[in-house]
């Protein structure tokens, strides 16, 4: 889908067994992408590793759109979200280190302040 369509921004109903046309007896593409989106934001029971968050950065995946985001951004952690905020915070801090050189590893003070500076971007992006 990548590849054909220069983005991840899949319908949540495309089905498809080439990876970019629709084919309705299919898999479920948009809601396999749509899955991998709630467990990284901690909404949703799973597994998103360290290396599927990889893989999917280097296609520029696009785990947050500005609705979403904006709301994340604003919440107040709370007894009630504390696990799906670690959840949150976790999955963003590996993003942002996926993104680094694996062959030298930043000093605790530079990662972060990616990580600061990944969140106030996204802040000014919305």
């Amino acid at each position: 889908y990548y590849e054909h369509h220069g983005n991840l921004k899949v319908p949540l109903d495309f089905k498809t067994t080439n990876g970019y046309e629709y084919d309705e007896n299919g898999n479920n593409l948009g809601l396999w992408i749509n899955t991998n989106r709630l467990v990284f934001s901690g909404s949703r029971n799973g597994n998103v590793n360290y290396n599927k968050i990889k893989l999917l950065n280097d296609i520029e995946m696009i785990w947050m759109f500005d609705k979403k985001e904006r709301r994340l951004q604003e919440e107040e952690i709370t007894s009630e979200n504390l696990e799906r905020k670690k959840t949150e915070i976790q999955n963003r801090f590996y993003s942002v280190l996926t993104k680094k050189d694996q062959n030298s590893l930043p000093s605790k003070e530079e990662l972060n302040q990616d990580f600061l500076d990944s969140l106030e971007s996204n802040k000014k992006q919305i």
